[in-house]
């Protein structure tokens, strides 16, 4: 008998993916555009710091500067699932391009998704199956590099050597795609280079 239930993991599960730099950046965006969200998303976000966000200084941390807010919402996001979803579907709704690119390229790759209209922070949690061969790394190579690298397409690559802010050479390879890999159309020797320090 297969188990057709869905599982899934908390909203908050997310910090184990998230640069701590990167979560403040996305709780303070909530909060500094507060006024451009929906009443509701607002509403949500308001009570929960009000509840459970302590600023020193306010009796209602919902009325604290956005910056100062944000700091102290940070330990709220990593332990609350609640919080977490409200805050991501805050960010989800001040991004309308992203979410439709993202969406469209899990369309084009045939997920089975909900409309893009829906208010996820409804939902339990992040759904814990995904097509097996979609790992993360697959899905951000389809997003960085939307198309697919062929025979016949040329590229040039760069690299840099030396010392940073000192001194230093760029070195350019151009490469050409052919059935069987990559071809290197640049001539010049850089493996002989001579560093003089």
């Amino acid at each position: 008998m297969t188990d057709h239930k869905a599982h899934f993991l908390p909203f908050h599960a997310v910090n184990e993916f998230l640069l701590p730099e990167y979560r403040l950046k996305i709780i303070q965006q909530a909060f500094a555009e507060l006024n451009h969200l929906s009443e509701e998303r607002r509403s949500a976000i308001s009570r929960l710091v009000k509840r459970h966000v302590q600023v020193s200084g306010f009796r209602n941390s919902a009325l604290a500067p956005a910056p100062v807010k944000a700091r102290a919402a940070v330990s709220n996001f990593e332990k609350s699932a609640e919080f977490a979803a409200q805050i991501m579907s805050a960010w989800y709704e001040l991004h309308p391009e992203l979410a439709k690119k993202v969406n469209d390229l899990l369309t084009a790759r045939e997920w089975k998704l909900l409309p893009l209209e829906v208010d996820r922070s409804k939902l339990p949690g992040f759904l814990t199956h995904w097509p097996k061969e979609e790992t993360f790394e697959v899905l951000d190579d389809a997003y960085a590099y939307p198309v697919a690298i062929e025979p016949g397409m040329t590229f040039a690559l760069e690299t840099q050597h030396g010392k940073l802010h000192r001194f230093g050479v760029r070195l350019e390879e151009m490469l050409y795609v052919t059935e069987t890999g990559i071809e290197m159309v640049t001539t010049y020797k850089s493996h002989e280079i001579i560093v003089v320090d």
